[in-house]
């Protein structure tokens, strides 16, 4: 997981979302609103926080979830939590 390029995290981070969501990862952009494009509910959102658990190591906790609007604020904070873990 160290020195993980942001592009790919961001790939998969779409992938992860689009299979939540059922949808196309091209349909996911940094500016897609977790609730307003996706209708993000609570579900959906502790479906998101278990998957990025499982493909990244990364726990997210309740505040830090509520606090999420936006893709790229996700990618921000996992991108954040990635630098902290590295050696």
């Amino acid at each position: 997981m160290k020195n993980m390029p942001g592009p790919q995290i961001s790939e998969r981070l779409r992938s992860l979302i689009s299979n939540i969501c059922n949808i196309s990862p091209e349909k996911i952009s940094l500016e897609t609103h977790f609730i307003k494009d996706l209708k993000f509910d609570s579900l959906r959102s502790i479906e998101l926080i278990m998957a990025i658990y499982e493909e990244f190591g990364i726990e997210i906790s309740k505040d830090e979830g509520i606090k999420l609007q936006t893709v790229e604020n996700l990618l921000n904070l996992l991108s954040t939590k990635m630098s902290q873990h590295e050696p």
